[in-house]
Formats: C-alpha cells, structure tokens, sequence
C-alpha cells in the first residue's frame, strides 16, 4: 500500500472518472502541442488511446492506494514507446501535461474550497510522480537490454562476415562457398531457407544453389519481370512480408511467406542476387541493413571463388597444351 494518499484520494478518483471524457479530451490536445516530440507522429485518436488508459490508471491507483494498476499500465507502454523511439524526457512530459488537464476538473468541484482543491492537487502530482517513477525505471531497464541485444547482435554480424572472408581465404570450390553464403544468410537473418542466383548469358539467373525450406521451385528466372531480376538491375534491395505474383524462384509456393533479394554486385558489376525468405514475424529493414553487408562480402567470395577455378582450368589446359607438344 500507499500511505502517502489522504482520505480525498478516493473522492478525487470518483471526480476523475466522473469527468473523465473532458480530461482524455483535454490531455490529448495537450501532449500533441508538447514541442518537438514524436507524438506528432501519432493521430489524436492514438492519443486519446493512450490518454485514457492513463486517467483510467491515476484513478484506480487513487481508489486502491496500490500500485498495481501502474505496474499494469507502465508494462503495456514501456515496449511500444521503445519501439518508437520515444526519448525518456519526452514521455515525462506527456504524463506531467495530465495535471494541466485535471486541475480545471478540480478547481470547479472545490469552488469556495481551497484546502480541499490544494490537497486534491497534491494527491495529483503524488500519483504522477509514482507514475514517472515507475515508468523511468522500467524504460530505463529496457533500454539497457535493448543495448545488450543490440550488442550481441552486431557481434553475431561480426562473427558471420568473419566466417564468410576465412572461407574465402580457404580457397573452397564454389558450391562449398555458396552452401556457406546461403547458411550465413538464413544464420544472419533467421530465415528458413536461402538462395544464390547468378546472371548467366542472355539476360539469365540461374539459381545456384537452394538451402533450407521452401527450396526454389525454378532454375532459370528471366532478369526481366522477375523479382529477382528487378532487383538485380536497380542494384537496390526487394523485401516483401505477403505473398506476391511476380515471377521469382519459388514459383507458385503456397508457402512461401516473406522474402528478401539483395543484390550480388562487384566493384559496380552484377553478378546476381542473394535470397532469403520465410523469416518469423518477416523481415525489416535491418535485415536489409545486414544482409546488405554481408552480400557485398559474399560477391567478392563468389568472385574471387570463380576466377581462382578458372585460374585452375587455364592452368590444366595449358599444362595438356604442353604436354602435347612434347609429345609432336
């Protein structure tokens, strides 16, 4: 319990709930008139979401003298203001601007009364600052292990490129590279399946290799009207969270859920299109962030992969060439 209310607290939570269309009303205008936030971002509707859940808090918490409804509220906010992007301070205001909407609702029931109205208003800003308090608390901890997620992400990054550039160095034959680049995509991402397309002659990809699930259904796609293709040509990335119905590797997959292209390019040259797909709750933009990366990493291993087994060949044909002389 919370021994710091008074008796009018549970008066005061009646009045606010009596009230309590003026108030949200009255507090939604004022946080969207809060400068330079993000609540601007939001609708008036969203806000008068919000906002009533928040008179609907300060009231109970005023009639039970707990701090349960607050754990409750506090909870349900912390994760859709972080991922927002929603600064600490900025949020701190919003709950602050609450009393600028109930104090008229005070200062008309208590006309005549001013210790009355001073207490209410007091009970007010003992329950607000309970409110920050918690909040500060609970987003600052979720900050923190946002961080560390964060953290251990780019350190998953950093392992995976590492991993991709000591196969390169292994000198491996090209299908070993590419089952590698497909399983550091699907790792990277956590996607279910992956693929590697190269352009071949004629305006052509071949698909290369499929890992995972679903497998593409196709080997050949047109570069043209397919999404691989497109992506290909604008050298810019293609993600997609819903079935689609262009032409693309996995023609006509019912199960195919989500998918992300990124394109293989070289020094400014196509050399195909790397492919992931069917990633839970589907991909984003930092999956496109990532796997931007590790793409370039992986043309150059392709690349690099490719011309050492041509080196091999030449080197076998003229080692034949010469021995064939030797023989005439």
């Amino acid at each position: 319990a919370m021994e710091q209310f008074t008796a009018i607290s549970h008066e005061l939570a009646g009045l606010i709930i009596q009230n309590q269309k003026k108030i949200i009303d009255s507090w939604a205008i004022k946080v969207l008139n809060l400068p330079d936030t993000r609540y601007q971002d939001f609708s008036k509707n969203e806000i008068s979401a919000w906002a009533a859940k928040g008179v609907e808090t300060i009231a109970e918490t005023l009639r039970t003298n707990t701090d349960q409804t607050i754990d409750e509220y506090v909870g349900s906010l912390v994760p859709a203001r972080l991922q927002a992007g929603f600064p600490i301070y900025s949020i701190t205001e919003a709950f602050l601007s609450a009393k600028d909407a109930i104090l008229p609702i005070i200062a008309n029931a208590y006309t005549g009364e001013a210790c009355k109205a001073l207490e209410a208003a007091t009970q007010i800003d003992l329950c607000l600052r309970i409110i920050i308090r918690q909040f500060e608390n609970a987003y600052s901890n979720a900050m923190h292990l946002q961080l560390v997620d964060e953290s251990e992400k780019r350190i998953a990054e950093s392992e995976s490129l590492q991993r991709t550039m000591t196969a390169l160095l292994q000198k491996l034959k090209l299908d070993e590279m590419l089952e590698i680049v497909c399983a550091e995509a699907q790792r990277l991402t956590g996607a279910s399946g992956s693929a590697v397309l190269l352009l071949e002659d004629e305006g052509w990809l071949r698909v290369t290799i499929g890992t995972g699930n679903p497998i593409p259904a196709l080997d050949r796609l047109p570069v043209v009207d397919s999404i691989a293709g497109m992506a290909v040509l604008k050298g810019e990335p293609f993600l997609t969270n819903k079935r689609v119905n262009q032409v693309q590797a996995y023609h006509r997959n019912p199960n195919l859920e989500s998918l992300l292209v990124i394109p293989l390019r070289v020094e400014g040259t196509n050399i195909g299109a790397l492919d992931v797909v069917n990633k839970p709750g589907g991909f984003s933009e930092d999956d496109i962030r990532i796997m931007s990366l590790f793409a370039d990493q992986a043309a150059i291993a392709i690349t690099n992969t490719r011309l050492h087994h041509q080196a091999e060949q030449l080197a076998v044909l003229e080692e034949r060439q010469r021995l064939a002389r030797e023989l005439h």
